[in-house]
């Protein structure tokens, strides 16, 4: 399967194209165009591009917040991990949207990351995608972006 990396970094789009099979990941391509020209971009997800488009919402975006959960049992992990978010910042929930990144899951403690970005960022976001032509399959947030990629570059 075939996924397309966008993060806007002013003045700059940048573009990764990676190939993900058998539990591999080869980078094929990566472009930075300018952001009034992305020309560049475009080639890389013509019509016949079968794959998914993620982007990435900036650091400075997100509110992020490390979670220790102390449980017995993981089957409740997603409704402790959703009362968490809730009661984590002085937002109504009608205005932000929280998504768990489980780091450790273990049989006495869970480790996570909490990650709460506005629901008007978000907009924002998608309109500035829009104005270049991308509808992305999937938002993320950069810095779980470059923690993945250094997990798959330095595994130990």
């Amino acid at each position: 399967m075939q996924i397309l990396g966008i993060q806007i970094d002013r003045p700059f789009v940048r573009a990764a194209l990676v190939d993900r099979r058998r539990g591999r990941m080869d980078i094929l391509c990566l472009k930075s165009p300018l952001l009034e020209e992305p020309g560049d971009v475009k080639q890389l997800y013509t019509p016949s591009f079968k794959g998914k488009i993620t982007s990435g919402l900036s650091a400075n975006d997100l509110l992020l917040r490390p979670l220790e959960i102390k449980t017995g049992h993981t089957r409740h992990l997603e409704q402790v991990l959703t009362f968490q978010s809730e009661v984590s910042y002085h937002f109504q929930s009608s205005e932000i949207l929280s998504v768990p990144y489980l780091i450790k899951k273990g049989k006495e403690d869970t480790q996570a990351l909490l990650f709460t970005a506005s629901r008007d960022t978000i907009r924002e976001h998608l309109k500035e995608l829009k104005k270049i032509h991308i509808d992305p399959d999937l938002i993320s947030a950069e810095p779980l972006a470059l923690m993945h990629y250094i997990q798959w570059k330095f595994p130990s």
